[in-house]
């Protein structure tokens, strides 16, 4: 019996080498394919995200009146591009009052899939407390935004503004 089952995998072994040898290929090819900010990213989108992390690890940006919609503590007060925007120190979150998320994105309207199917979303608006609606920024890509319903911002998660300049 041992001589058969030492038969089966002596055969075995060259396909699971193979095998091995396919799949290390295959993450060979996805590193190529996954690209780093640094690949889709104009300079000045760069930039922007550059300003902005080091105003926030800085600690001396003044706090806002509003809170983090994510964790509830104060957002601090950034200027970037000629803009002041709302940001959590703490989870990243950003909030862009009416009109300044179409700025930074350059699109025609704040949301450009607004019109498409939405769902209420886990978040407050820190400007009047109602629950804001998630929307996907722009079909069909999978990034969700919150919007407050009675016009008052955007809030978007960490890493969510890079996702804005990936799409655009």
């Amino acid at each position: 019996m041992h001589g058969l089952t030492f038969i089966a995998v002596a055969r075995k072994q060259p396909d699971d080498r193979s095998e091995d040898r396919q799949r290390q290929e295959r993450l060979a090819r996805h590193r190529q394919l996954v690209l780093s900010p640094a690949d889709y990213l104009t300079d000045d989108e760069q930039r922007t995200l550059n300003q902005l992390a080091e105003q926030l690890s800085s600690g001396e940006l003044s706090d806002s009146t509003r809170k983090c919609p994510e964790c509830q503590r104060p957002f601090a007060l950034a200027n970037v591009a000629d803009m002041e925007l709302d940001c959590c120190r703490f989870c990243r979150g950003i909030w862009f009052d009416p009109g300044e998320l179409q700025a930074f994105s350059g699109e025609s309207r704040e949301i450009p899939s607004d019109d498409k199917t939405s769902r209420p979303s886990r978040f407050r608006c820190p400007d009047c407390q109602t629950q804001m609606v998630e929307y996907v920024f722009v079909n069909p890509h999978s990034l969700l935004v919150d919007r407050c319903p009675n016009g008052h911002g955007v809030y978007l998660e960490d890493r969510e503004l890079e996702r804005v300049f990936e799409i655009i």
